[in-house]
């Protein structure tokens, strides 16, 4: 469930907590002070039993896709004669961590950085090759 439906959840709850709690203390059931104080103990309570709530179950899910996945594997690559028992569920943790890839992949090595080449280049003026190539002298 993504986080604005828990907050509408919980702000629906809230309201009914307030016009219960608006309806007993009209009726004397408790004091129209406590009210506020009583909801508020509430809505502290709902989240923390929700949470653990979720964490049970998302535990007993994965643990089931866990069994769900070991046992799909072995039927692929069953070559034995004969049908292979199921993976219990205590031992598909162990054998999903003894075999199983892992998550993230070796990052590729990176190329060593290359330098610029830097090349200079002077101006040198250009020496005859012997007194006769200049033109115009003696």
């Amino acid at each position: 469930m993504d986080e604005s439906t828990k907050q509408a959840l919980f702000s629906a709850i809230r309201s009914l907590l307030i016009v219960a709690g608006t309806s007993l203390a009209a009726h004397g059931f408790i004091a129209s002070g406590a009210v506020n104080e009583v909801v508020g103990a509430i809505m502290v309570i709902i989240p923390v039993v929700w949470g653990v709530w979720d964490k049970v179950e998302a535990e007993r899910a994965t643990k089931a896709r866990e069994v769900a996945a070991v046992n799909a594997g072995i039927r692929l690559a069953d070559l034995t004669p004969g049908p292979t028992p199921p993976v219990a569920p205590a031992e598909a943790p162990a054998i999903v961590k003894n075999f199983a890839p892992s998550v993230e992949p070796p990052a590729p090595p990176r190329p060593a950085p290359v330098q610029p080449e830097i090349v200079v280049v002077k101006a040198v003026p250009a020496v005859p090759a012997s007194p006769t190539e200049v033109k115009g002298q003696p």
